[in-house]
């Protein structure tokens, strides 16, 4: 469980790098 929660924490860090990075862009 504390592992795919981990998974899903970077999963979600990502997701708003990507939304970060798309508005700057």
């Amino acid at each position: 469980m504390e592992m795919a929660r981990l998974e899903t924490q970077e999963f979600s860090q990502e997701l708003c790098n990507s939304s970060w990075f798309s508005i700057n862009y």
